[in-house]
């Protein structure tokens, strides 16, 4: 198996195509931390012992992908271009602190990356199991067999009283943190959005942008997940944020019904694709404001010759690192990056108009 396969697609077989809840929530993804026993948190170790969590995530890996009947591969870091990190992150597949320290790191990836596992980022091992729509129960299921496996073979840093033990305190106990990836954009627009952030922050759960931790409500794209860790089951908390799903999906379909037949947002979703359609230079957070808006429009019949995967790939195909990609170029100014974005999205919708 290549990375390059991974790197190269737009959007991955399990972010595409009809998804449970797939109108709202993008993707979902469930994320357990374990460490070596013995062996000091990624941030403090030596680079002998760096290596050494390395060797034994090699160890493992074809016992891993035999009992999960696919093919994996361990790409180090420090091989992949900076770019290619960088669509890694763009994809989630990665976090941006993994990018930030290569030495001794490394990710583990199935065929279809909705297996990933984060070696030596601020834990040993971060397992991800990720999949389109909301889906939390059945990657709780994996990412637990994943961890069986795995323990059946690692000495992992576990406390009778605490739980498993993990770098930041936040993540000990269960080390599992679920998330959704949701778009929200009729939410945002009838204002009732921040009622229910308020809501989900009471009830222990934290709300985020695009990218995670410190960024911003890009595209009107939240994440969601899940803030305590210690003193609860799994299963309890993968259920409360099953449930958390289905009902902003609820929210935010009510809220559309709100906005059908109102010739304003008529107006501005032809607008918006016509920015799209003929601009010449876009930023990236212009294309994903832009992007949402038209992807609005696609649900509400608007712009009925839309496809329905291409809110999910121009997600990913107008990010800095997969323009980077695109144009073979390691090094882009900000100019030159708008530029190739807005020829990378008038290429896609006029293929779509031919269509």
């Amino acid at each position: 198996m290549q990375i390059r396969e991974i790197l190269d697609r737009p959007v991955q077989d399990w972010f595409s195509g009809e998804q449970p809840e797939g109108d709202v929530v993008l993707s979902g993804r469930v994320r357990l931390a374990r460490n070596l026993a013995g062996v000091r948190f990624p941030g403090y170790a030596s680079p002998e012992e760096r290596a050494q969590v390395e060797q034994q995530t090699r160890r493992v890996l074809s016992n891993l992908a035999k009992e999960e009947n696919t093919e994996t591969a361990y790409i180090r870091m420090e091989e992949l271009t900076d770019a290619d990190r960088q669509v890694l992150v763009e994809k989630h597949l990665i976090s941006p602190q993994l990018v930030a320290d290569t030495q001794g790191s490394g990710i583990v990836v199935d065929k279809d990356a909705g297996l990933t596992i984060m070696v030596n980022e601020e834990d040993h091992y971060r397992i991800q199991c990720l999949g389109g729509g909301l889906q939390l129960p059945r990657l709780w299921q994996r990412a637990s067999h994943i961890d069986d496996l795995l323990e059946a073979q690692l000495d992992f840093a576990y406390d009778n009283s605490l739980g498993y033990l993990t770098a930041c305190p936040t993540n000990v106990g269960t080390g599992l943190r679920a998330s959704v990836m949701v778009h929200v954009p009729a939410l945002v627009r009838t204002r009732k959005i921040q009622r229910l952030i308020q809501s989900m922050l009471k009830v222990d759960f934290s709300v985020r942008g695009l990218y995670g931790e410190g960024t911003d409500m890009a595209g009107n794209i939240l994440q969601i997940s899940n803030q305590v860790t210690l003193g609860v089951r799994e299963e309890d908390v993968v259920a409360r944020l099953q449930s958390l799903g289905e009902q902003l999906a609820k929210e935010e379909r009510a809220a559309r019904e709100q906005l059908k037949g109102i010739p304003a947002l008529t107006d501005e979703v032809w607008r918006a694709y016509g920015v799209l359609r003929y601009a010449r230079a876009l930023s990236g957070d212009e294309a994903l404001t832009l992007l949402s808006t038209v992807e609005l429009g696609r649900i509400l019949g608007i712009i009925p010759h839309i496809s329905a995967d291409a809110f999910r790939e121009m997600l990913v195909t107008t990010r800095p690192g997969f323009l980077q990609r695109y144009a073979h170029s390691e090094e882009q100014d900000v100019q030159t990056r708008d530029t190739l974005r807005a020829a990378v999205v008038r290429d896609s919708l006029q293929k779509m108009e031919k269509e």
